[in-house]
C-alpha cells in the first residue's frame, strides 16, 4: 500500500523543535498547526483550548435546537409540549 503523498502534512511540537523540512518522494511535505484527529482538535503547543471552544459550539447549537422545537415544560406532568 502506497501512501498519498497530498494526505500526509508534518507537525512540529515543542518549543526547541528545529523546524526541519521532510520530503517524500523529492515532495516537500506541509507543515501544520493543527490537526483534527478522531474527532479532537491536535495544536503544535498541545494546548486544549480550541477543542473546548468547539464543543461549547456544538453543545449550544443543541440546546438552540431543542428550545427552537419545544413550547413549555408542564411542571406537574414533566411532559415536553411540541410546538
Amino acid at each position: 500500500m502506497l501512501f498519498n503523498i497530498d494526505k500526509c502534512k508534518v507537525m512540529h511540537l515543542g518549543c526547541n523543535n528545529c523546524q526541519a523540512d521532510y520530503y517524500m518522494d523529492t515532495v516537500q511535505l506541509q507543515k501544520v498547526d493543527e490537526k483534527r484527529d478522531l474527532g479532537d482538535i491536535v495544536t503544535n503547543d498541545l494546548k486544549w483550548e480550541k477543542q473546548c471552544i468547539v464543543t461549547v459550539k456544538q453543545a449550544n447549537k443543541i440546546l438552540r435546537m431543542i428550545k427552537r422545537n419545544f413550547l413549555w415544560i408542564d411542571q406537574r406532568t414533566q411532559y415536553w409540549h411540541y410546538i
